[in-house]
C-alpha cells in the first residue's frame, strides 16, 4: 500500500447541483446537466447557477462581514460542511488555503462600476475586493488558528491550494489543513472575457448538452461557466486510516504557445500525471478530466492521457464539466469531492459520449486521478485512493 500523503477526513461542496455533498451525489446519480440561461446584452449564456435555496442561505449568513463577496460566502458554507464532524478543530493548528481564479468578482465589478459613475466608494472596497479575504474571512469566522492564504493560479487554483496543504502538514506546521476553492464568476465582464476568447458555448441551456467535453465530433468550443465552492479537510493522523487519501501529486508548466498556454501535445499534462503516478505506481481506474469543452483543450489533455497510459491501461474518463460547467478556480476541488462520491457509487457517463464509450456507468474505482489546468500553462494532477 502506498504511503498516504494526507487523509481526507471531511469535505463540503455547493453549486448548481445543490447545497452540500449529498445533493451533489444525488445529482450525479441522475447524470443530467442543470444549466440555466443568463442574458447579458444581446447574448444568451448557458450557465451553472446556484439554486434559490442556496442563494437564500447565502443572503441570510451573518457569520461574515456584510460586505463579503458572494465567493467568500460560498466558500464559508463549503468549509463549514467540511469541518462539521470535527467540532474540536478550532483547538488545533488548522491552516486554510482557498483557490480562486477571479477572486471577489462581483464586488470588484460593482465597485468599478460605482467608480465609473462617480459614486462614493465604501471604505470596505479594497479589502472586500482582495482575493486574500477568501481565506482570512473564513479562518476568522470558523475560529481557525493556523495560517491562511489564498492561491490564484486560474483554473488550477484549488488543486494548488491542496498541494499547499500537503506541504504545510508535512512540515509539521499544522495539525489539520482545509483546502479548496470558490468561484462566483457569472458576471457580465467575466462572461464577456470568455466570449472574447471564442471559448463559450453558443448553445443555450435548452440544447440539453451545451457543454460537451471529450466530444471530438464538435466543430466549435462548448465552454459553460458555473458557480461553485468545494473544500476538503486534510490530516496526517493515523487515526484516519479508514478514510480516502491523497497518494500522489504532480505540477508542471509549459512554455506559452497559445492564450491558454497548453500545447497541442499536452506536455504539461503528461508531466503532472507522470509525477503523480511516480508517488504511487499502479492502475488508475478513473480520471476526472479537466476537459472544459474546448476543442484544443480537450484534445491536448486526451492526447496526454493516451501517451501516459497507452491503450492497455487506459482509465475510464469522467467529464464532470458536462454536468456542472466550469467553475474556474473551484473546479479542481469540486472534482476531488466528486471523486469521494465515486468511491462509493457508480454514476452514469454523459449519454452524448455513448457512441464513443462502451461503458454506460462509471466503474467502482480504487484509484482516481484528478487533472486541472490553468491559463499560463500550469497543470496539476492529484491521485486519490480508497483504503483497502
Amino acid at each position: 500500500m502506498p504511503e498516504p500523503l494526507a487523509y481526507i477526513i471531511g469535505a463540503g461542496a455547493l453549486g448548481s447541483f445543490g447545497k452540500n455533498r449529498l445533493e451533489l451525489q444525488q445529482f450525479l446519480q441522475v447524470g443530467k446537466p442543470n444549466f440555466q440561461n443568463i442574458s447579458v446584452g444581446n447574448r444568451l449564456y448557458a450557465a451553472g447557477i446556484l439554486p434559490e435555496e442556496v442563494e437564500s442561505e447565502l443572503s441570510a449568513l451573518n457569520s461574515l462581514n456584510r460586505k463579503s463577496d458572494k465567493s467568500v460566502k460560498m466558500a464559508f458554507l463549503a468549509a463549514r460542511e467540511a469541518i462539521a464532524h470535527h467540532p474540536t478543530i478550532a483547538q488545533f493548528r488548522t491552516g486554510i488555503s482557498m483557490g480562486t481564479s477571479r477572486g471577489p468578482t462581483r464586488n470588484w465589478e460593482q465597485s468599478f462600476q460605482d467608480f465609473q459613475e462617480n459614486k462614493p466608494l465604501s471604505p470596505f472596497t479594497s479589502p472586500s475586493t482582495t482575493p486574500g479575504v477568501l481565506s482570512s474571512e473564513i479562518a476568522a469566522a470558523l475560529n481557525l488558528i493556523g495560517p491562511d492564504l489564498t492561491v490564484s493560479m486560474t483554473c488550477s487554483s484549488s488543486l494548488a491550494a491542496v498541494i499547499n496543504g500537503l506541504a504545510w502538514l508535512k512540515a509539521g506546521w499544522c495539525d489539520f489543513f482545509l483546502a479548496g476553492g470558490s468561484e462566483a464568476a457569472l458576471t457580465p465582464f467575466t462572461l464577456a472575457q470568455a466570449d472574447a476568447l471564442n471559448l463559450y458555448s453558443k448553445k443555450s441551456s435548452e440544447a440539453y448538452w451545451p457543454c460537451r467535453p471529450l466530444d471530438f465530433r464538435k466543430s466549435e468550443n462548448t465552454l459553460v461557466l458555473s458557480e461553485a465552492a468545494a473544500t476538503i479537510l486534510l490530516s496526517l493522523s493515523p487515526t484516519y486510516k479508514s478514510y480516502p487519501f491523497i497518494s500522489g501529486f504532480g505540477a508542471a508548466r509549459e512554455e506559452l504557445s497559445s492564450p491558454a498556454g497548453i500545447s497541442v501535445e499536452g506536455e504539461a499534462f503528461k508531466k503532472s500525471m507522470t509525477q503523480a503516478l511516480n508517488f504511487s505506481p499502479g492502475k488508475v481506474d478513473i480520471i476526472l478530466v479537466h476537459a472544459p469543452g474546448t476543442i484544443l483543450g480537450d484534445q491536448a489533455e486526451f492526447h496526454a492521457i493516451q501517451e501516459v497510459f497507452g491503450p492497455k491501461e487506459m482509465p475510464q474518463l469522467y467529464p464532470l464539466k458536462a454536468l456542472v460547467g466550469h467553475s474556474y478556480g473551484a473546479s479542481g476541488a469540486l472534482a476531488m469531492v466528486t471523486a469521494l462520491a465515486l468511491f462509493s457509487h457508480a454514476f452514469p457517463i454523459p449519454d452524448y459520449l455513448q457512441p464513443m464509450d462502451a461503458y454506460t456507468r462509471t466503474v467502482h474505482p480504487k484509484r482516481i486521478l484528478i487533472n486541472a489546468a490553468g491559463f499560463g500553462g500550469q497543470c496539476i494532477s492529484v491521485l486519490l485512493e480508497k483504503p483497502a
